[in-house]
């Protein structure tokens, strides 16, 4: 089963993410076409989103803290071990909200943090409590009980509200665009980009602040519907797909779709798709560390 997909390092092949069950099962491609779980760590609570800072996959649990896991091969002296998951520390019993977009984030209560750097960076908090946010290299938008805000990446220390917005958005995507009920929202022309008729989106994500990818379904068929600019486009992914749970895609036009089920719908730069199925090869003399937990056992 899957739960989320995290990117690949940032401006990399769509086909480098990093596929996550529902207790952080972590299957990563092998570069030939399959994703593998090698490693049998977990964590103990439910996955419900994944991002990615650099090299580091990072998962946000319901109810709890962000976790980071190093996919790849062991290197000696690193801080971190590959393969298992490690706490992020945001503060005492922190429940966390898990940021979406370029810029990896997190949010508890008022206070938000960048997690791009080696550490947790808290940035200035937010003007209510943050419900979601997401970020990019230029900025940072936090929904809150007080409305959308924005914070600038460069030269600001404080959050500005967003002038004309409406209160609430089903999810900010980066700093430019917003998931709303009938499409995309442009937070800086407050203009909305509507779903082609018919189509019901499973997930979405903003690339960059030009393109945005959403797969989902129009009656019984999976599509991916792709906004690049002002050009909206829709595709047929695959027959017989599963419940689509996540996406991710780059500039290129690669694209990853996950279901619940465990398959990976790829799409090449061609818009050729193939359908795989994650798998486990996991080592039977070496049970792998424990579910990660936000606080030490007694």
């Amino acid at each position: 089963m899957i739960a989320a997909l995290a990117p690949g390092p940032k401006g990399s092949d769509a086909r480098e993410a990093l596929a996550l069950g529902p207790h952080g099962e972590a299957y990563e491609p092998d570069g030939k076409g399959a994703w593998v779980r090698r490693h049998a760590g977990g964590l103990s609570g439910d996955v419900v989103r994944a991002t990615r800072a650099g090299d580091v996959a990072i998962a946000g649990v319901e109810g709890g803290p962000p976790f980071a896991y190093r996919a790849g091969k062991e290197v000696r002296g690193e801080a971190d071990a590959v393969g298992a998951w490690n706490l992020i520390v945001l503060g005492l019993h922190a429940k966390a909200v898990l940021g979406r977009g370029p810029r990896a984030t997190a949010a508890f209560g008022k206070q938000v943090f960048a997690l791009d750097g080696d550490k947790p960076v808290k940035l200035a908090d937010a003007p209510g409590v943050v419900t979601a946010l997401a970020g990019s290299d230029k900025a940072i938008v936090v929904d809150t009980d007080k409305g959308l805000a924005r914070l600038e990446a460069k030269g600001a220390a404080k959050w500005k509200p967003i002038a004309n917005a409406p209160a609430h958005v089903i999810a900010p995507l980066d700093d430019r665009w917003a998931l709303v009920e009938r499409g995309l929202l442009d937070l800086r022309s407050l203009k909305v980009t509507p779903w082609p008729a018919g189509f019901r989106v499973a997930s979405v994500i903003a690339v960059t602040n030009d393109l945005v990818v959403a797969a989902g379904l129009h009656g019984t068929t999976a599509e991916l519907v792709t906004l690049k600019g002002t050009v909206l486009a829709r595709e047929p992914i695959a027959p017989k797909l599963g419940e689509i749970v996540s996406v991710v895609a780059d500039k290129t036009g690669r694209a990853v779709v996950a279901t619940r089920e465990g398959q990976l719908a790829v799409r090449d730069k061609a818009g050729a798709w193939t359908v795989v199925e994650v798998t486990s090869e996991l080592p039977a003399d070496k049970p792998g560390s424990p579910p990660a937990e936000s606080k030490a056992s007694p």
